[in-house]
């Protein structure tokens, strides 16, 4: 079975849900260009959209927008940008890479100002730690760094910061990830940006979750939650109140884990995100199982393979490995050795290791 009976909010995934990828310089041309005034604005309430959480109402506006009209490359660069987002949100990671990577050939990427070759490679690289892709991801965003650096683009060096030290906590190294994170907290001060300021927290709370450290994680976690406070962030609250309850699964306070899954369930489904969702309902479910909630524990981990089963999720080998240890402890062995081996089986298709 997993090493972790709990998932936390990122993992890799196949990428079912794709737009169909078309080369971006076949779209100049293509139509008249957006009124620049409207596509500013169209650009700030689908960025607004998806710090709600609503990525698929934001991948199907921006690929609309995208396809209606003939725009330049550099205007491309942003909706695509806004469309990888959205799958991410979604564990579409293989699509966010799909949808990126036509941008980097040369005759595109030579065309593009600095500042959108920056944004590609930042995003094409966080696409690819997203995607499993580590030695693809680091030098992407190397060069990324170089132009903000050289350029002084304070917004964005944040942000490269931040996807480095994603990449570097997903290799474990976690020194190197908590040093970019750590520089990543002083731009978000320097800007005000509340948001990444919490999700700079955020990163380095994950990493001590994984080295072991599961009070600190807490601690840092809960800063998060209260820099948030009472604006409307639906889909980082969601993902810091479901990551808290990790924490305190790994210290065996399952009643504390169930509190805290509650409010990111009502956070997620607020927002329609299926994926997310899914992976809450698990984590809920494994906390009704160290409290002895058996029949609850049932009807939530039903839930979390259900979804998972209709989404594809990258976790769906997990889910029905906490299901079938759910049945062991009651005792129905023959449907426990069923659900492992149906997760068996959902582990080879997600590409993940499968631990004895």
């Amino acid at each position: 079975m997993k090493s972790n009976r709990t998932t936390n909010s990122d993992g890799r995934s196949p990428g079912k849900h794709t737009f169909p990828v078309v080369s971006p310089l076949s779209r100049i041309g293509q139509g008249s260009e957006m009124d620049s005034e409207r596509l500013r604005e169209a650009v700030l309430d689908l960025e607004n959209k998806l710090q709600l959480g609503l990525s698929d109402q934001v991948a199907e506006t921006a690929a609309r927008i995208l396809d209606s009209y003939g725009h330049p490359l550099d205007v491309q660069v942003t909706l695509v940008r806004l469309i990888a987002l959205s799958f991410q949100m979604q564990g579409n990671f293989a699509g966010a890479v799909s949808i990126l990577g036509p941008f980097e050939a040369s005759s595109v990427a030579s065309k593009l100002s600095q500042e959108s070759l920056c944004l590609l490679q930042l995003h094409l690289g966080s696409a690819h730690t997203f995607n499993g892709s580590f030695d693809a991801a680091i030098p992407l965003l190397s060069k990324a760094l170089r132009i903000a650096e050289d350029r002084e683009l304070t917004p964005l060096l944040l942000d490269i910061n931040l996807a480095f030290s994603h990449v570097y906590r997903e290799i474990r190294d976690y020194p190197v990830s908590r040093n970019y994170a750590e520089k990543a907290l002083k731009y978000a001060r320097d800007l005000g940006d509340w948001r990444k300021l919490a999700e700079s927290y955020q990163m380095m709370a994950v990493g001590h979750l994984r080295e072991g450290n599961a009070d600190k994680s807490i601690e840092l976690t809960r800063f998060a939650i209260k820099i948030v406070g009472d604006r409307q962030a639906p889909f980082l609250l969601g993902k810091l109140y479901s990551g808290i309850s990790v924490g305190y699964s790994a210290l065996f306070q399952p009643e504390e884990g169930i509190r805290h899954l509650k409010k990111a369930l009502t956070y997620f489904e607020s927002t329609g995100d299926r994926f997310h969702t899914a992976a809450a309902y698990n984590n809920l479910g494994t906390n009704l199982i160290l409290n002895g909630e058996w029949q609850k524990a049932e009807e939530i981990l039903d839930r979390a393979v259900e979804l998972g089963s209709e989404i594809d999720h990258v976790h769906l080998s997990t889910f029905l490995s906490t299901r079938g240890e759910l049945s062991l402890v009651r005792g129905d062995y023959q449907a426990a050795e069923k659900l492992f081996n149906e997760a068996v089986d959902a582990a080879a298709k997600e590409t993940q290791e499968w631990y004895s």
